[in-house]
């Protein structure tokens, strides 16, 4: 896998914005984000997953949030994995996502950041970042993992500082489930799409050079963003 290289520019990306119709070419793998999730833990490595998304912001000021988020992370010696999730949710004001007519459900698309503790870094003064964002970028909550203070367990950091366990299970969709309940808050199912890869050499080394993180090797599930936006 792509390790971190500092440096110090806080500047946007092309792989900071995504979608159809952006300059990002990242092909999607599912595939990728099991294999980086089976890494994890065969390594025993402390994580975090954080987004810097709000639902009352629309995409450009979203993407300007999370590329600000990457670049804290970059700055603390911290490459981030660029993980895409979706939801579901129903275009009619007032309406549940339950009692919605399928014609009417519309897909939600966000991106969050899966990053490694350093070796260098304590995993309490891990934790103590971990409470940093997930406070200071509003959100109801991050998914940790943190060895030293909590052992196996898997658990949901809220914007207060209070933790509480999602259990030992570390799977993809034990975690997406999680994410849905207590960091999204949705009434409807969250879904890791997968992560970004580089589809081309020069995205390798936009990749390198900005501190994105992706899987290496060869996956047979690569999907493009028209694929996922379902367009």
């Amino acid at each position: 896998m792509q390790t971190y290289k500092q440096f110090t520019e806080d500047t946007m990306s092309p792989y900071d914005d995504w979608g159809v119709g952006s300059t990002n070419n990242n092909a999607i793998t599912e595939a990728g984000l099991a294999r980086i999730i089976k890494k994890v833990k065969t390594d025993e490595e402390d994580f975090i997953i954080i987004t810097a998304y709000r639902g009352t912001h629309d995409k450009k000021e979203n993407v300007a949030r999370n590329r600000q988020l990457r670049g804290w992370f970059n700055r603390n010696k911290m490459g981030v994995y660029q993980l895409v999730g979706h939801w579901r949710e129903c275009s009619i004001d007032n309406v549940e996502y339950a009692d919605c007519p399928s014609d009417k459900l519309v897909d939600v698309i966000e991106r969050s950041y899966l990053a490694i503790r350093p070796d260098d870094m304590s995993g309490k003064d891990f934790f103590g970042k971990a409470k940093y964002l997930t406070s200071i970028w509003n959100q109801d909550g991050s998914v940790i993992r943190i060895k030293e203070l909590f052992g196996e367990e898997v658990r949901i950091v809220e914007r207060g500082g209070n933790t509480f366990s999602i259990g030992k299970t570390l799977a993809v969709g034990k975690i997406a489930q999680a994410y849905s309940q207590h960091v999204k808050k949705l009434n409807s199912p969250f879904v890791f799409e997968g992560v970004e890869i580089p589809a081309t050499n020069i995205g390798k080394q936009i990749a390198q050079e900005k501190g994105f993180n992706y899987p290496a090797g060869n996956f047979d599930d690569l999907r493009s963003w028209e694929s996922v936006e379902g367009k």
